[in-house]
């Protein structure tokens, strides 16, 4: 369908208000604009897209898709399963959910990893929205010498009361005994010095 600027403007109007909404008809979602924007962009931002909307894959020129945008703004519909979609820059969807804590219930692909080795699960360690029940501490962070998902979460004080893998090593044999030794503190209930595990926790990261 053929619009004209004044149309075009009125549209995108529509689109970014909450008290307005598109036609229920509407389906020129790939009316772009000055900005790189799709319209359908602009209406997940303020949850006008329609019910059937299904063409999230529309990018901008650096990939951000309808799709991510609907993951930060909280619009993306619980149906909604294509988390791999990703950007230019390797970034998911899951990635996405995951910096804003919004990652659906029983998600399981942690190990999807963005173009800097930045796998879904190291973003949640970031921005502090691990679940609970998050138990894949073994996970390696991509050209990072082995360093697992444990030993990403010591220094910012993410691991969770009663975490137990402090084995867990990288491939110089760093433990996250010793991360947690090095940024303190390992927890007072700590018993498990067996030196075949961990070889040596120098005196000077214990902070004695």
């Amino acid at each position: 369908m053929e619009y004209t600027k004044a149309e075009i403007r009125q549209l995108f109007t529509q689109a970014a208000s909450r008290r307005m909404s598109l036609p229920p008809n509407f389906d020129d979602w790939d009316l772009t604009n000055d900005d790189g924007f799709t319209i359908a962009h602009i209406a997940a931002q303020n949850d006008n897209l329609t019910f059937n909307f299904s063409q999230w894959h529309l990018a901008t020129d650096t990939g951000w898709t309808v799709a991510h945008t609907a993951a930060v703004f909280g619009t993306l519909p619980d149906h909604f399963t294509d988390l791999e979609m990703a950007d230019n820059e390797g970034r998911t969807v899951a990635h996405v959910l995951a910096k804003h804590g919004k990652l659906p219930e029983g998600f399981y692909q942690w190990e999807l990893v963005d173009n800097k080795g930045v796998t879904v699960a190291e973003e949640a360690i970031i921005h502090g929205h691990l679940p609970e029940n998050f138990s894949s501490w073994d996970i390696v962070m991509p050209q990072r010498n082995g360093r697992t998902m444990a030993h990403a979460a010591v220094p910012l004080k993410r691991l969770p009361n009663g975490f137990n893998e402090w084995a867990l090593a990288d491939n110089e044999g760093w433990t996250v005994a010793h991360e947690a030794a090095y940024y303190g503190p390992l927890p007072n209930d700590f018993n498990q010095w067996d030196a075949k595990k961990y070889g040596h926790l120098p005196i000077r990261l214990m902070g004695l």
